[in-house]
């Protein structure tokens, strides 16, 4: 929460001395992305109010820029409305077919509405374009989401184990551990990742899981949701 906060004041700064800086608008949309996205604001809502206004201010300023597209997408998310994110997204890959972090929001995307062959295979494009990317936790946490659906839960764990030990994890991606390796019968593993989750935000509960996760699938959902109640989420 620190480090996002620190970003912002940067971007702000940036945008006092350039106020036409779309690059600048789209990544101070960003970090209040990452900070309502992982409850770390006591204002939720202000901070997607944030996100959405720069994002849209940045569109506004340069329509071609990749990154503002991509932005301007996930601040859907934000609004419980993932079927509107897929058109900026696929924009945001049009205007620049290498940008690993559109390909994997658009894998993300996938998975939550139950497009998980497409996902898995968008996914994995994404971290061949970019394999130390700064998003590679939440890559390998998509991977993780189509195994659990394949009710492949060997290979559930194992991804969720990489994507919760990889830098940048969040307490969110930590719970995909707990429940993945709770479904594949391993419960004191998944008792360590509920510990690491609560290390790294200690009023994570299921409810925030899946306000960021909001799956159409209502199987993976309960099988999620019965997971986490295990271990007290």
């Amino acid at each position: 929460a620190r480090d996002l906060e620190t970003a912002c004041e940067h971007f702000r700064r940036a945008l006092e001395l350039e106020p036409g800086f779309a690059r600048a608008h789209a990544a101070l949309s960003a970090a209040h992305f990452q900070i309502a996205f992982q409850r770390l604001s006591r204002d939720e809502g202000c901070d997607s109010r944030l996100a959405r206004e720069h994002a849209e201010r940045g569109v506004e300023l340069d329509a071609q820029d990749p990154f503002a597209n991509f932005v301007m997408g996930r601040v859907h998310w934000l609004e419980d409305d993932v079927p509107s994110s897929q058109g900026w997204l696929e924009r945001a890959i049009l205007l620049s077919p290498s940008s690993a972090k559109s390909h994997y929001a658009q894998a993300w995307s996938d998975s939550i509405l139950g497009n998980f062959r497409e996902a898995d295979e968008r996914v994995s494009l994404a971290l061949d374009l970019s394999p130390l990317d700064p998003f590679r936790y939440g890559m390998l946490g998509v991977h993780a989401f189509n195994a659990v659906w394949e009710r492949d839960f060997a290979r559930a764990a194992n991804w969720s184990r990489e994507a919760a030990a990889a830098p940048g994890a969040h307490a969110l991606i930590a719970l995909i551990a707990v429940a993945a390796h709770q479904l594949d019968g391993r419960p004191e593993d998944a008792r360590h990742w509920a510990d690491v989750a609560r290390k790294r935000h200690a009023g994570v509960t299921r409810q925030h899981f899946f306000s960021a996760f909001p799956f159409a699938d209502p199987d993976l959902q309960q099988l999620f949701a019965a997971s986490l109640a295990k271990h007290g989420f």
